[in-house]
């Protein structure tokens, strides 16, 4: 048995022998497998999107009706536009744009000639 010192304590070092550990502490050492696969549905919500399915219509479709009915109130419309838009449309994403410019670049600043507001006016009407 080995000893080994840190500080003013004494620790036992023994070694490991495999063959008694239980099967859960040889899973550990082992790569996950099984299971559902990413993306799938599990039992409860697969089965509320089938009585959604048989019910005729979704929450999707109704907030839609509600959107393009024509009577119904504006502010009600434009919740039920506000609610379902993240479902129909994509969301905008950032783009960097990475550019590498080439030559030089010519900036002239003209001199105006400072003209009184008649001036102006009458240059305008030429």
């Amino acid at each position: 048995m080995d000893k080994e010192a840190i500080g003013r304590h004494v620790i036992k070092l023994t070694p490991v022998d495999m063959s008694n550990m239980s099967e859960i502490e040889t899973n550990r050492k082992r790569k996950k497998t099984g299971g559902r696969p990413p993306g799938g549905v599990n039992k409860k919500t697969a089965e509320v999107q089938k009585m959604v399915a048989e019910s005729g219509i979704t929450p999707l479709e109704y907030l839609l009706t509600v959107m393009r009915d024509a009577g119904g109130e504006p502010r009600e419309r434009i919740n039920a536009a506000i609610a379902a838009a993240p479902y129909v449309h994509a969301k905008l994403s950032t783009v960097d744009l990475k550019a590498e410019v080439s030559g030089t670049l010519k900036h002239e600043h003209s001199q105006r000639p400072k003209l009184t507001r008649s001036e102006w006016l009458a240059s305008l009407a030429k």
